[in-house]
């Protein structure tokens, strides 16, 4: 079995992360909270950023 070699840096993890805080979930925030609705767009996009998976 080969390695994963395809590992970020902190930096980069925080990076991705804030853009995806800022650009995918804080533009539906307000909309979400009035309808209280939960952010399934949000758990969609840190998904597909490969954030929700955990790596052992």
């Amino acid at each position: 079995m080969k390695a994963n070699t395809n590992l970020i840096t902190d930096h980069q993890l925080r990076k991705l992360s804030e853009q995806i805080a800022k650009n995918r979930i804080a533009t539906t925030a307000s909309e979400r909270d009035l309808k209280r609705s939960f952010p399934w767009d949000g758990i969609r996009a840190l998904g597909e950023a490969g954030l929700l998976g955990v790596v052992v």
